[in-house]
């Protein structure tokens, strides 16, 4: 399957499971997807962040999501240590390498999936799409293909995105 871009708000995408990137120390963040998911999911969301905490840079944790989302599940991924902090795009690489792992081991046929590193880690958009795609395409060689949709609320990163031409798998825009 082709990997989707959509712009719009990564809470309404149908899927099995939501990625929801986040920092090693505990600190979920007001005005970031964080704070927008832990709006909408409520505080058992953040006090099971919170226990998982300290993280390091690739772990990834699966935790059921609320009742009221559209997503059965979460994909907690830690791209940075400490909230706001500049990132390199292997942090990306390596975070996506384990959720895919670990998406691929508990059979997560669908994932929404924003952007890593983008916002506070000041990767450009381009460049974590990029890298985001790579590990996607290593999972499919080893026969692990889900739908993957790469949602981001922000008309100029998915422009960004798909102005040259993505790699492979190809892309689609949706608004």
């Amino acid at each position: 399957m082709p990997v989707t871009v959509l712009c719009g708000n990564i809470l309404e995408q149908p899927a099995e499971a939501l990625v929801l990137p986040c920092n090693g120390s505990g600190i979920m963040g007001f005005m970031s997807l964080a704070g927008d998911v832990r709006r909408f999911m409520g505080r058992r969301l953040y006090l099971e962040y919170r226990k998982l905490c300290p993280m390091e840079v690739g772990d990834v944790h699966l935790i059921d999501a609320s009742p009221s989302a559209r997503q059965e599940k979460v994909l907690l991924a830690c791209t940075m240590i400490l909230p706001g902090t500049p990132i390199p795009v292997e942090n990306v690489s390596k975070t996506s390498r384990a959720i895919l792992r670990l998406a691929r081991d508990h059979g997560i046929a669908s994932l929404a999936w924003p952007l890593l590193g983008s916002g506070g880690g000041r990767i450009d958009g381009r460049k974590s799409f990029e890298a985001i795609v790579k590990e996607i395409e290593a999972f499919r060689e080893q026969g692990y293909d889900p739908d993957i949709f790469i949602v981001e609320k922000s008309p100029h990163k998915v422009r960004a995105i798909l102005e040259e031409p993505a790699p492979s798998p190809a892309s689609t825009l949706e608004f």
